[in-house]
């Protein structure tokens, strides 16, 4: 067909009121679509790239076999044919729907073109039909969740007016384009594997992906979808929904920069904190003004309840608190409360709350669940539940433990078990910080008498060098400060493990976060000790240790722990 005929007759069939589409025939089985008139565009879409293979898949979807087997005959028999067949439908980009049209085929007069002519084949709709249908579309086309469909080939076929809205393009500018045009390009590779798991037949969810908006901004968004498949299990197209994570992600940079925050305050308070209250006896004892001791004491007191209140926010998990409020501000309002009203939002259901005093009797058995006020203490060491108020009201420094409810067997094995009975020689204490050091001897010297050796490295690298000089099992335990220069304790924990070392490694750190305490695990300590650290806390720990690497056995007299320090 000539040039001038050629665009003649084209013109000619833009003008037909009906869907028309004209297709090249190479051979009854090769062809493709080479023109779409004006009533196609408007009535299916006007961004549909024709000329592809996945056209009759994408747009007749089940039928397409059918209608493809048409075209065949049509062209080895040169006979006209018509059938009924659905195609999807979007008229002037609204949401996509199947509807049924007649479509009738025949051959040009030079054999080379196929001329497909459709008018839609159903009665006319009543007004409450139409408002049905209408209704439909509007759901979807102004819905507050942006959503899109995909084709097999990653290219846009529809979305909606929230998500052309959130990245700030026309249709004529996002429809059919690549949706990879759109993603900023360090998602590529996190966008084909989205198609990889969505081809295989899996649905993703809350998969945070970076696009670009027109102004080149980027925007974080989370996308849930999965895959609707043609009748032969073929891809068809993806059902995308997608919200803005901004929100999200400007949070998380606040929960990490109050994650920093409270670093800074464990590292540089409670370092201090800890020689602090480990000399308090010593400093109150000394000569003071009537008013002066009991200012002393007060400070210390505040100083140490701030302190807790503060990383407090680790505890409880403050950082996944803050994901479901609307401000930070708000929720640091809502923990503003004293902490025993913290403390009963985290204490789980029938649990019983222990306390530790720091004050024992030189008749004490050594029970370090003593608990009450220090006349209480001064009498006997004995344990019993009380009320978060109680402790919180009183002066002692008391380290709370939560014991959860347990069947009978397993109480009785637990108390017939002897937490002495592994004794340690020889205690390996890496630390940083040079009054952690003192107060470390200070307090081995006096309440762990029985320990005889402690030795002390001031980072990572230098206790695996320690370790490395002695015999394997040189060390019958090793305290590990998690923060430290050359060497943090994570790493130094694994490499010690890696060279050999089976003994207990248990990490004493001002960071008590859920996700530090999980780490340390990780890496491959036994237990966890929260700065300010005292002989309780650290015996506690030694006992843990104990009842888990001992077998259970007949009950022994418990050593007493000497009360010096």
């Amino acid at each position: 067909m000539g040039t001038v005929r050629a665009e003649g007759f084209f013109d000619a069939l833009d003008l037909v009121p009906q869907i028309t589409l004209a297709l090249h025939v190479d051979s009854p089985t090769k062809y493709n679509v080479i023109f779409a008139n004006s009533a196609f565009k408007e009535q299916v879409s006007r961004f549909t790239d024709v000329s592809k293979e996945c056209f009759w898949k994408d747009h007749f979807d089940e039928s397409s076999e059918e209608v493809r087997q048409n075209i065949s005959e049509v062209i080895s028999s040169g006979n006209d044919k018509t059938l009924l067949s659905k195609i999807i439908c979007s008229p002037n980009e609204t949401f996509p729907t199947q509807q049924l049209f007649r479509w009738r085929l025949r051959n040009h007069a030079d054999k080379q073109l196929v001329i497909i002519t459709g008018e839609r084949h159903m009665p006319e709709l009543d007004s409450e039909e139409k408002n049905e249908l209408e209704g439909l579309r509007d759901y979807f086309d102004n819905g507050p969740i942006a959503m899109h469909w995909l084709t097999g080939e990653g290219n846009v076929l529809w979305a909606n007016k929230t998500e052309l809205q959130t990245l700030g393009y026309t249709k004529e500018e996002y429809f059919g384009k690549p949706i990879l045009k759109f993603c900023a390009p360090c998602e590529e590779d996190l966008v084909l594997k989205i198609f990889k798991q969505l081809g295989s037949g899996n649905t993703i969810q809350d998969v945070p992906v970076k696009f670009l908006k027109k102004n080149g901004d980027p925007v974080h968004l989370l996308v849930d979808s999965n895959v609707k498949y043609h009748a032969d299990g073929s891809f068809h197209h993806t059902r995308c929904f997608i919200r803005d994570d901004t929100k999200r992600i400007k949070l998380d940079a606040v929960c990490r920069y109050v994650e920093q925050i409270l670093g800074f305050l464990g590292h540089n308070v409670r370092n201090p904190l800890t020689t602090l209250l480990h000399f308090q006896d010593d400093l109150l004892t000394q000569t003071f003004d009537s008013h002066h001791g009991p200012l002393l004491a007060d400070a210390i007191e505040r100083l140490r309840t701030t302190t807790d209140e503060t990383m407090l926010f680790q505890d409880i998990e403050l950082m996944e608190k803050l994901t479901s409020v609307p401000t930070v501000r708000e929720e640091l309002d809502k923990v503003s409360l004293k902490r025993s009203d913290i403390l009963s939002r985290v204490l789980p259901d029938k649990q019983t709350l222990k306390a530790k005093s720091a004050y024992f009797d030189s008749a004490s058995t050594g029970d370090a669940e003593s608990v009450g006020s220090s006349d209480q203490s001064k009498a006997s060491a004995s344990s019993k539940e009380a009320t978060l108020d109680h402790y919180f009201n009183n002066k002692l420094h008391t380290v709370f433990t939560f014991d959860p409810p347990q069947s009978q067997e397993k109480q009785s094995v637990c108390s017939g078990a002897s937490i002495d009975s592994l004794e340690f020689t020889r205690v390996l204490h890496v630390d940083d910080e040079k009054m952690i050091q003192i107060v470390s001897k200070h307090m081995f010297r006096k309440s762990f008498p029985h320990i005889p050796v402690v030795d002390y490295a001031d980072d990572g690298l230098e206790a695996l060098k320690m370790f490395k000089c002695n015999k394997p099992d040189y060390y019958d335990c090793i305290l590990m400060d998690l923060v430290m220069p050359n060497m943090n304790g994570f790493d130094a924990a694994k490499a010690l493990r890696e060279a050999g070392y089976k003994g207990p490694i248990i990490a004493v750190s001002a960071n008590a976060s859920k996700e530090q305490r999980h780490k340390a695990v990780a890496m491959g300590m036994d237990d966890f000790v929260a700065k300010p650290f005292d002989k309780i806390s650290i015996n506690a720990a030694f006992d843990k240790i104990s009842l888990r690497l001992n077998p259970p056995g007949p009950p022994r007299k418990k050593r007493a722990m000497s009360d010096s320090a």
